[in-house]
């Protein structure tokens, strides 16, 4: 599976040949971007038992970072058959596992939840780590995002997988509060919109669910504590159909969260660039907007605007913009790629992994995804385009989020880049999305 997950975005971003010449101040393409050194587990520990020693040693600073709750440590099966019994692990299945390294954790000040996740753990490399002996020789553990309630990471070997194996089974993802491992998020392969390169994979489900009224694709998205509606709102004259909320306790933010989800048209249609023979085509591309709730949770909201700008080319693209706004329902704040992500870190993964190292092509296909419309229509000034909705198709890139996972949307929607979080953990600069 992720071998023909990286095959899809490598041919996706390949064949992209209209890009945007400008970027970002923030992001030059003259900035040159390298991989983080790799280290072992033992230096990892060392400076995770390093980091934790010096804050015990200076308790008095107040704004040194907690100690977390839990360690790890890195065992050998052989080693470990000896303490197999405390875990009610059948001794002959560990007898597998002999030369593999085993990952697992001590919670001090809760010895039964302890035992529990490592008896969760052994079970899942019994049934998960291939049983072949130069592959465990060579394995070691490669710890990519640690935080009080989520503990990532992977088993990566110099030998070469066994055929009978995915390479998805060796990533872990260890949700520590509700004790239990999470899945490794599901890929789509196959779309629905628009099929000319066979790529564009992030349009089944909201084909499906475009035509659905925002009130049943809240009620479909689930309970939480506040529900999402359609509205119909006016700029410039100018009507279009939105996003809005209700039942938040917080009032100020719950009205914050509204104007944000109306901002991306709002702004569109003001932008200074449109020309006065426009305003009936604004009327009409604004007005027949569809929306998506691509994910709703007490912590996230991710919308996409999709507007029709024209038909779809008999050789490329649907003529469709899609506008992605994923808000922090927390904080009443609308986060950007760069707010979810340590952008070079995922310019890096994107390089390694889609791109064959051109940072330029990759830059530009995330350069819509770290600025807001005010922000792109203001760098746009009153330069004339055919519109600026045009720009989403050639040019700026959109995303949302769904669970597990980051969507990297082009306009033209035969590009688009489903990245499971598993994949770049390392680079995250919150707690992933699994709710």
């Amino acid at each position: 599976m992720k071998k023909v997950y990286k095959l899809i975005i490598a041919e996706s971003i390949l064949i992209i040949s209209f890009l945007y010449t400008g970027c970002s101040e923030k992001y030059s393409t003259n900035h040159e971007y390298s991989l983080p050194a790799e280290i072992s587990v033992k230096e990892q520990e060392e400076q995770s038992l390093g980091s934790e020693k010096n804050e015990n040693e200076n308790p008095e600073v107040s704004d040194v970072a907690a100690v977390k709750g839990y360690s790890y440590y890195i065992d050998s099966g052989i080693d470990f058959k000896y303490e197999a019994d405390i875990y009610d692990i059948d001794l002959y299945e560990m007898s597998e596992l002999d030369y593999a390294p085993l990952l697992l954790v001590r919670i001090p000040k809760d010895k039964e939840k302890e035992e529990s996740v490592n008896r969760m753990l052994l079970m899942a490399y019994v049934s998960k780590l291939p049983l072949n002996q130069q592959w465990m020789e060579q394995a070691e553990i490669k710890i990519a995002y640690r935080s009080e309630r989520y503990f990532c990471f992977e088993y990566v070997s110099h030998a070469a997988l066994p055929d009978d194996h995915d390479d998805t089974q060796l990533v872990f993802t260890l949700e520590l509060e509700e004790e239990k491992l999470v899945d490794y998020p599901e890929i789509k392969t196959e779309c629905s919109r628009y099929d000319k390169f066979m790529n564009g994979s992030l349009y089944e489900e909201m084909d499906q669910w475009l035509e659905k009224p925002v009130e049943e694709q809240n009620r479909l998205r689930g309970e939480c504590g506040y529900e999402v509606y359609g509205e119909t709102a006016e700029c410039n004259g100018i009507s279009f159909p939105c996003v809005q909320i209700e039942g938040l306790e917080n009032q100020k933010r719950q009205e914050q969260i509204n104007q944000l989800l109306k901002a991306p048209l709002s702004d569109l249609i003001l932008w200074d660039g449109w020309e006065e023979k426009d305003e009936e085509l604004k009327v009409h591309r604004f007005g027949d907007a569809k929306i998506y709730i691509a994910y709703k949770t007490e912590k996230w909201l991710s919308v996409v605007y999709s507007i029709k700008m024209e038909e779809a080319s008999k050789n490329f693209g649907d003529g469709i913009a899609d506008i992605g706004i994923t808000i922090n329902m927390e904080t009443g704040e609308r986060y950007m790629l760069d707010d979810f992500f340590e952008v070079d870190g995922l310019l890096n993964w994107m390089c390694a992994n889609a791109c064959s190292g051109d940072e330029k092509m990759i830059l530009d296909h995330l350069w819509g995804s770290i600025m807001t419309e005010q922000e792109i229509t203001r760098r746009r000034g009153n330069q004339i385009v055919s519109s600026p909705l045009s720009a989403y198709q050639n040019t700026w890139r959109s995303f949302y989020i769904s669970q597990g996972k980051i969507e990297i949307l082009n306009g033209w929607s035969s590009f688009d880049i489903e990245i499971p979080l598993p994949e770049v953990y390392e680079y995250l600069k919150i707690d992933p999305w699994y709710d």
